[in-house]
């Protein structure tokens, strides 16, 4: 807040000083329709109840088998299938939560890299 040289506020700077709201560069989480995801959570929640919870996270293969999960319910979606018999919940959301598998599959291995890297450094 600007202040004059004895360190007190000007008065018109110190009302706007506490209107601001600082929020660049911070996460846009108002951006997403929330109601859009619920059956995401819900694909995970079938997921859940008829293997075990958080099992897609030890899957053999994953990212391979998840891969090809996705496309498979992609394919059901384009030939005009839009909802998953099994589960009875859109193709499309199941597809997402499979890119949702993939990504934090990604992110694991950006993990594991990073680890790899520091453990090598220590090694040398």
């Amino acid at each position: 807040m600007p202040c004059d040289r004895k360190g007190l506020l000007h008065e018109k700077a110190s009302k706007n000083y506490f209107k601001a709201k600082f929020d660049e560069g911070k996460s846009r989480w108002d951006l997403i329709e929330l109601k859009l995801i619920e059956p995401i959570v819900n694909v995970l929640t079938f997921g859940a109840k008829k293997y075990k919870e958080n099992s897609w996270k030890s899957v053999p293969e994953g990212e391979k088998r998840y891969f090809a999960a996705m496309m498979r319910h992609i394919e059901k979606y384009q030939s005009g299938e839009t909802i998953s018999a099994d589960s009875g919940i859109s193709h499309i959301h199941h597809a997402f939560c499979n890119l949702y598998f993939l990504i934090y599959f990604n992110s694991q291995g950006a993990k594991n890299d990073k680890q790899n890297k520091i453990q090598n450094k220590k090694s040398s």
